[in-house]
């Protein structure tokens, strides 16, 4: 029940200084926060910054990536292409998203 809780709390969780309070709060009950947790925080940071940046639907595949805002019809390009990512691990993916998207100025 108490999982559930939190695993709520992150999935709501609008800003990087509340995502910061939950994973704290975790940390100081149940110590060391297990991977999978991690990733769903790492999942949520990607939420927010795809919110954050005027995009709303992400789809990768591969090495490909499409960051699309459904509002004003538009596909980020960088160079005039689809980002790539160059990372083959899932964690390392998030990673490399979530930094293109904070890097691209929108």
């Amino acid at each position: 029940q108490l999982r559930y809780k939190f695993y709520r709390k992150i999935s709501l969780a609008d800003t990087e200084i509340k995502l910061k309070e939950i994973s704290d709060e975790m940390k100081d009950r149940f110590g060391a926060l297990p991977e999978p947790v991690k990733n769903l925080i790492l999942y949520q940071r990607l939420k927010q910054q795809l919110l954050s940046s005027g995009y709303d639907k992400l789809t990768a595949k591969e090495s490909s990536l499409e960051i699309y805002d459904s509002k004003k019809n538009r596909y980020l390009l960088i160079n005039g292409s689809a980002p790539k990512i160059k990372s083959q691990k899932p964690k390392e993916k998030l990673h490399e998203i979530i930094c293109i998207l904070s890097t691209k100025q929108v």
